[in-house]
């Protein structure tokens, strides 16, 4: 991320919290702009603009680079949803296996 693209961040964190502090050396936004790296601006904005809807703690660079919430996908708690299809998929390969070669043809493996 560019430095005039940190700039355009700091502005917002800088008028939404009073007490986050801007240095005039430029030290903080250079160390920002190399953290966030190639992180997509306007994403970095997203999320920085969500923080601020619903946090009075300053934002960090790792809050700036959390993914955002697509609202096409159902929030699953605690992965409910990914351990259900997850299962559903192993299933499917419990269904589809063969017995290991070692074993004799009709025997059950599970004995």
């Amino acid at each position: 991320m560019k430095k005039t693209e940190v700039a355009q961040l700091f502005l917002i964190i800088h008028n939404t919290y009073p007490n986050f502090s801007i240095d005039e050396a430029g030290i903080k936004a250079a160390l920002w702009a190399e953290i966030l790296g190639d992180y997509p601006f306007e994403r970095a904005k997203q999320n920085l603009l969500q923080h601020v809807r619903r946090s009075t703690f300053q934002p960090t660079p790792a809050d700036l680079m959390k993914p955002i919430h697509d609202p096409e996908r159902p929030v699953s708690i605690l992965g409910v949803t990914d351990t259900a299809l997850r299962l559903q998929e192993m299933d499917e390969w419990s269904r589809k296996a063969t017995p290991p070669p070692w074993l004799p043809q009709g025997s059950d493996p599970d004995e």
